[in-house]
């Protein structure tokens, strides 16, 4: 991708954790479907992508699988800060494609981070960040519309086209696919403003 898809991760040493879980963990291939977390058993997992993508999926009460997030090449996986602790896993994270990882066992950055700083504040941004992701993502739910979302994230990540499946941006912009398909319609026969001004390969 073209920047990073979680734009919290920016203000990470992401170089940092790359070295951290290389030297702490092993490189892992995870074929297409396999799980990294199951939602709802305990997770110590947390990876540094270097190929392919994960997606974060959560289960409606209607029994619906939504997605929550992906993690593409040069990002962190995992439930974090669960893994931390072998908690239960909220979400369940899934290859969406042939992946390669460096995974470590994260219940051992508990007890380093007491006598390491560095490590402890690197832990501490992981949880500031994500919480601006989140509550940003939160307000996009409510302040914009499907259309407008859709928008927004091609204009942020517009090669996300070439690796995700469109029935999965569908879940993650929280609406069907056929409604995704119409979206995608109105844009490509330019009966919005959007596309006039766009040069996006929707």
């Amino acid at each position: 991708m073209a920047k990073h898809f979680n734009t919290h991760t920016e203000r990470l040493d992401l170089g940092f954790w790359q070295e951290f879980i290389m030297s702490h963990g092993k490189q892992l291939m995870f074929p297409k479907g396999r799980y990294l977390a199951c939602s709802g058993e305990c997770t110590v997992e947390l990876g540094f992508v270097t190929s392919g993508y994960f997606r974060y999926e959560v289960d409606s009460c209607n029994q619906k699988t939504v997605i929550g997030g992906f993690a593409f090449p040069a990002a962190l996986v995992g439930d974090y800060p669960r893994c931390l602790y072998g908690e239960r896993a909220l979400f369940s994270i899934v290859a969406g494609e042939d992946t390669e990882c460096y995974v470590m066992d994260a219940s051992v950055i508990p007890a380093m981070c007491d006598t390491d700083p560095a490590l402890e504040r690197q832990c501490r941004l992981i949880m500031e960040s994500a919480y601006l992701s989140l509550s940003e993502r939160h307000c996009n739910l409510y302040a914009l519309s499907p259309k407008e979302r859709y928008v927004e994230l091609l204009r942020q990540h517009p090669q996300i086209i070439q690796h995700v499946p469109l029935r999965e941006i569908a879940s993650y912009l929280n609406i069907s696919p056929i409604h995704l398909s119409r979206i995608r319609r109105e844009l490509l026969t330019g009966t919005t403003q959007e596309s006039r001004n766009s040069g996006w390969n929707l």
